[in-house]
């Protein structure tokens, strides 16, 4: 009876553990959840409005830029806008942001990211066709911009041209990933030039922006190039590790698993990481092209 018992209890034990590791593998150690939304108002909606279906991330209101952001932190020539004659529908319940025809146009939001995989998705649409086809054209623009520094100057990261559109008023998709490496306040900026009234640009039309999404996908990937060419060794490790397969090391760094910086060298293939807390840490090898792997401290 004891036995059975106790063979019993080892296999809840074993059920409580399985249970554990499957919740653990949807959410990364800073407590980020595959599919979490890290924007503010991603919707572009408003909380209380007649059609809204987005009462909890909504944020009401309506009119011109600066003044209305819908929640998002800055802007310029453009509207928080409503669904209308002259607008059209918009793709989520009731808001949309509009950019309109003349002048920069621009809209963004500030968010902190944790070192991770990242998944972004919006939808535009143009009033009338436009194209960046010629030579000197400007072109409307999703960018991810970092400020690491702290000093205000926001350096773009990833810069993607948005869909040029194949018909009047028709909401498009775009999807793409971007991969955060260490823990820092990220920029979102959706812009546009359409130019002055003497002299317009090829973007001269009214722009819509709609249901913008940033959500968590995952950690940090590796790629299988930099598996092959990058060694760490040893690993686990106690004291110094030493690159193998990079040359022409510039700096080497290490990370916690949270995406803070631990510690840093230059111009060797050796690191000291004695002094770090035992467990998993990323090392980041630039050469020129940035090389991560992940090892144990001891």
């Amino acid at each position: 009876m004891f036995k059975k018992n106790t063979q019993n209890l080892k296999k809840l034990i074993w059920q409580n553990s399985l249970l554990a590791l499957v919740l653990l593998l949807s959410m990364n150690i800073s407590g980020q959840v595959i599919g979490q939304e890290l924007l503010v108002n991603p919707g572009i909606n408003s909380a209380t409005g007649p059609n809204s279906t987005t009462p909890d991330t909504g944020v009401n209101g309506s009119g011109n830029m600066p003044t209305h952001l819908g929640g998002w932190g800055t802007g310029a020539n453009g509207a928080y806008a409503q669904a209308s004659t002259a607008n059209g529908d918009c793709h989520s319940a009731d808001r949309m942001f509009k950019f309109f025809k003349k002048n920069q146009a621009h809209v963004t939001q500030t968010v902190t990211l944790p070192a991770g995989t990242y998944d972004w998705s919006f939808y535009t649409k143009w009033e009338a066709l436009v194209n960046w086809d010629n030579e000197g054209d400007v072109t409307p623009k999703f960018t991810i911009m970092t400020d690491d520094d702290g000093d205000g100057s926001w350096t773009a990261v990833q810069t993607t041209i948005t869909t040029q559109p194949t018909a009047t008023d028709t909401w498009i998709q775009q999807l793409g990933t971007f991969e955060n490496d260490i823990e820092r306040q990220v920029r979102i900026k959706f812009s546009k030039n359409g130019g002055t009234s003497s002299a317009p640009s090829n973007l001269n039309k009214l722009m819509f922006i709609d249901d913008v999404s940033l959500t968590y996908s995952g950690t940090l990937s590796i790629s299988e190039e930099e598996l092959m060419s990058l060694s760490i060794f040893p690993s686990p490790a106690k004291n110094v590790i030493s690159i193998k397969g990079v040359e022409n090391i510039k700096s080497i760094k290490v990370y916690s698993i949270l995406g803070a910086l631990e510690k840093e060298v230059f111009k060797t293939n050796q690191i000291d990481v004695s002094e770090l807390s035992s467990g998993i840490h990323l090392v980041k090898v630039d050469n020129g092209t940035i090389f991560s792997k992940k090892i144990i401290k001891q």
